[in-house]
């Protein structure tokens, strides 16, 4: 039985409990299942379970991991060791209280605009998974650009093959979302924009990705236009 006094400690003898994964829990893991769900609610979160998820499997369990040297949970992440960098080197005459307080000024920033990636990318999914549901073409069209590769991921629906929205650039960006969709060889080998156009009779098309997963044009019609294109 562990008292009050350690309840959020996990420099234990067997540890603080273990997740169903297997990764044990650091001391940031049980505050945040202690306190993650009532955080987010007095921030006003639109979907409170769904963001305590996403942030508790992006971020929390992977310092948890990483706190616990279960190494073999952080493959093809990158180590949070911005930390540790503000440990006193040996040629610095710097307390350790005092790279301790910097410290935690770069992760009380870091948590402010993670929480407001986390809470950005979880409405993102949600309003993306939503009308790719209600999508009959190929393509699915945004208003504004947002995160969408873990809305796809999640979506059952193969038809969407492309994405399009209207980038910050001043542009509509089209992308592809599989190999099997690429751009022509024709539009990417093109000598240049000018022999694009005339080759699509897309007046306004910007740029070409040379890796045939990007193309950029002035209008949303184009963009729809270049995509029956490439489709025929």
């Amino acid at each position: 039985m562990i008292s009050d006094f350690g309840k959020f400690d996990h420099h234990q003898k067997n540890r603080n409990g273990k997740r169903k994964n297997g990764i044990y829990y650091s001391s940031i893991g049980l505050l945040w299942q202690k306190f993650g769900k009532k955080y987010l609610e007095r921030l006003n979160v639109k979907n409170v379970d769904k963001t305590f998820e996403y942030i508790d499997k992006e971020l929390i369990q992977y310092i948890d991991a990483t706190d616990n040297m279960q190494t073999n949970y952080l493959e093809n992440k990158i180590s949070p060791d911005f930390i540790t960098l503000c440990n006193p080197e040996w040629n610095e005459n710097i307390s350790e209280d005092a790279a301790f307080f910097h410290a935690l000024k770069l992760a009380d920033e870091f948590w402010d605009v993670y929480i407001k990636h986390a809470i950005a990318e979880v409405e993102a999914i949600e309003i993306i998974l939503d009308k790719i549901e209600k999508c009959k073409d190929c393509y699915l069209v945004l208003d504004k650009e947002m995160p969408y590769k873990k809305a796809i991921k999640l979506s059952k629906n193969n038809t969407v093959k492309y994405i399009i929205f209207k980038s910050r650039r001043e542009c509509y960006d089209v992308r592809t979302l599989t190999d099997s969709c690429k751009f022509k060889e024709e539009i990417i080998q093109s000598k240049d924009i000018n022999a694009t156009r005339k080759l699509t009779k897309i007046n306004d098309l910007i740029y070409v990705d040379i890796h045939g997963k990007l193309c950029c044009t002035e209008t949303l019609e184009s963009a729809i236009k270049l995509v029956k294109y490439n489709e025929k």
